[in-house]
């Protein structure tokens, strides 16, 4: 006897599984929810597909979610979606799409994403905005870092990396600084960081490159040297009377290279701080 799928079913090696179809107008696309920019969803990759659907080819079925009021929203297959857009656009008759129901939370669906874009892998920072996502819906970095089978430093990283400021994200989306040194820098200069990554964009630029590398920089100041810089030029500036921080700041006094009393004790902090950050530059830089 040949066997056939329905064969198959009836012994129980198959299990039918509906199929929704629905129209292609109808599917919507959730603002901020795609982890990818925009212009990535509509960007050369998807030609290959377009491609494919011209030559009548058919596509896996989309994952969509129902939102209450009704609204058919994609949870995985924003590319698929926008092939057939294109396709429609240039009159191919692309007006039904198979789609299957996604079953999940928030985070499920995130995950999905990531997951999910295996054939054009997200960058570092858009897997960034998804774990951050992932820890605002109640996950912790320990969570996360399992549930994708990752180390917890680089979920650590990446997460440091979403909540920068958006200077940071543009620096790391033109490809000038990776998203690893970002991270890097933002542990070792908190606040300070998109100003000290500009300033080594810079550098690199100097040195005829075209992005920042471990080479441009050489090694960054640990954190235990800015701090005790800070913390003495503070008390070096507090111990100051405030008739000669007076004269200090007075470019006439400066001009008349006048002279100050300063404390022994706070000044010889002040150069033993600068002593080992010039001694750590000379070994590291």
């Amino acid at each position: 006897m040949t066997e056939t799928f329905n064969s198959l079913l009836a012994k129980g090696v198959f299990k039918k599984n509906k199929l929704y179809t629905i129209r292609l107008a109808d599917l919507r696309v959730e603002p901020g929810f795609n982890l990818r920019d925009p212009a990535d969803v509509q960007s050369p990759a998807i030609d290959p597909l377009v491609n494919f659907i011209l030559a009548g080819g058919s596509l896996p079925p989309l994952e969509v979610r129902v939102d209450p009021d009704g609204t058919v929203y994609i949870v995985d297959g924003h590319r698929r979606h926008a092939a057939y857009s294109i396709a429609a656009t240039a009159g191919h008759p692309v007006e039904w799409v198979d789609t299957i129901p996604f079953r999940g939370n928030t985070i499920d669906a995130t995950a999905r994403i990531i997951e999910c874009a295996s054939g054009e892998p997200l960058t570092p920072l858009q897997k960034a905005f998804g774990y951050h996502r992932m820890e605002q819906a109640g996950l912790s970095a320990n969570d996360i870092a399992i549930r994708f089978s990752v180390t917890r430093q680089s979920v650590d990283g990446l997460l440091l990396l979403a909540k920068a400021e958006p200077g940071i994200h543009d620096l790391v989306r033109a490809g000038t600084v990776s998203a690893a040194i970002a991270a890097d820098v933002i542990r070792t200069h908190g606040d300070k960081a998109l100003a000290y990554l500009t300033g080594q964009v810079e550098r690199a630029t100097s040195q005829g490159k075209k992005k920042v590398t471990a080479s441009t920089m050489g090694k960054a100041l640990p954190r235990r040297l800015t701090e005790t810089l800070a913390a003495v030029t503070e008390n070096f500036c507090a111990s100051l009377p405030q008739d000669v921080a007076e004269v200090i700041l007075s470019p006439a006094d400066v001009a008349e290279e006048k002279t100050v009393p300063v404390k022994v004790s706070e000044l010889a902090a002040l150069l033993k701080a600068h002593a080992e950050i010039m001694e750590f530059k000379t070994k590291h830089q």
